[in-house]
């Protein structure tokens, strides 16, 4: 995660860090590197569906997929959370364009595409516009 690793170091060396187009882009492309790795490593071994007798509290069904891919959970809160940072600054049409850039630096811009588009469904940009996946 070396593009979170430096956003985290300029932020700590700039006390007026302030986010920008390019930082996004980088941080994203970064957690989209790692998910990309993971889910080729992962294939085959993490079960799809887990059979759980008798019935789920919501507590549990929310701990379900953690538990099941807690560095694929991890990696999808992560996208989710930086698509939260634009949307403080940037329109919905730049926003895309951050995304599509992300998604085509390396790997299936397809498969990157939608991982970001399920996971910045919802979003409000600062015109109060929604990302809809």
């Amino acid at each position: 995660m070396a593009g979170f690793q430096q956003l985290d170091a300029q932020v700590a060396a700039d006390q007026n860090f302030k986010p920008s187009r390019q930082k996004v882009s980088d941080a994203l492309t970064s957690l989209l590197d790692q998910a990309e790795v993971h889910r080729m490593k992962s294939v085959g071994r993490i079960p799809s569906t887990v059979r759980v007798a008798g019935h789920l509290s919501e507590l549990d069904k929310g701990l379900l997929p953690l538990v099941r891919d807690p560095v694929g959970m991890a990696l999808r809160s992560g996208i989710r959370r930086l698509g939260e940072v634009p949307s403080r600054f940037m329109t919905i049409d730049e926003i895309v364009e951050v995304a599509e850039e992300a998604a085509r630096q390396f790997g299936d811009p397809g498969v990157r595409g939608v991982g970001v588009d399920k996971q910045w469904d919802g979003l409000r940009d600062k015109e109060g516009n929604c990302w809809i996946a």
